[in-house]
């Protein structure tokens, strides 16, 4: 069973960010949502996913879940590289999800359209999220940090939009950005204390 409590933090978070479709809390869109909680004991390999049985790892939670759905994740350190290769909304319990990546945190692979990632820190890896050939990109209050060579890096994409987070005391850059076709835009973010640069950008429409 899904820890309760996760839903409880979220539900009070809805002022801030309403859910849509007039639902009142994330219990509510349960039969809508991809479910991960790193504490369930009941095995993945019959399927997993629903709120009676999330998924024990978020890359199981992202490939049971469908192209353009949402993956909510119950607080924990999570020790894995999480590749994506579908449209998604990735959302951590706010303040309590941690990925010690085991090469990067994240892979987003060329094909993928739209990714979302939102209340995540990743540590500890080569890159923090590592993005190739995709068309957009939305990081909110992620955080990542203590890592390789970046916190960020996207080599060709639509669009990068960043609210909120912090990229800050990796080995090389906060946020390396190469090849963007449309707009660069971050919001309240932090990028200190990274070995070259807070922000690299080498091409963009345009970084607001």
């Amino acid at each position: 069973m899904f820890r309760r409590n996760t839903l409880k933090k979220n539900a009070r978070k809805s002022t801030r960010r309403p859910l849509t479709g007039g639902l009142e809390s994330l219990e509510d869109r349960r039969v809508l949502t991809t479910f991960v909680d790193l504490l369930d004991p009941t095995p993945d390999g019959g399927g997993c996913g629903s709120f009676a049985n999330p998924c024990g790892t978020i890359g199981g939670g992202i490939m049971h879940a469908p192209a353009g759905g949402e993956v909510y994740v119950a607080g924990g350190l999570y020790n894995e590289t999480i590749t994506i290769a579908k449209d998604i909304h990735l959302r951590g319990e706010a303040g309590a999800v941690t990925i010690d990546g085991l090469v990067n945190g994240f892979d987003l692979t060329g094909g993928t359209t739209d990714v979302k990632l939102e209340d995540l820190t990743i540590i500890d890896s080569a890159i923090g999220v590592r993005a190739v050939g995709i068309s957009s990109l939305e990081l909110e209050d992620v955080t990542s940090t203590l890592n390789t060579t970046d916190g960020v890096t996207v080599l060709g994409a639509g669009s990068v939009t960043i609210d909120g987070g912090g990229f800050d005391t990796n080995g090389l850059n906060g946020i390396t950005l190469d090849s963007i076709t449309g707009a660069v835009r971050m919001t309240d973010s932090t990028a200190l204390f990274n070995g070259a640069n807070g922000l690299d950008v080498n091409i963009a429409d345009s970084v607001t």
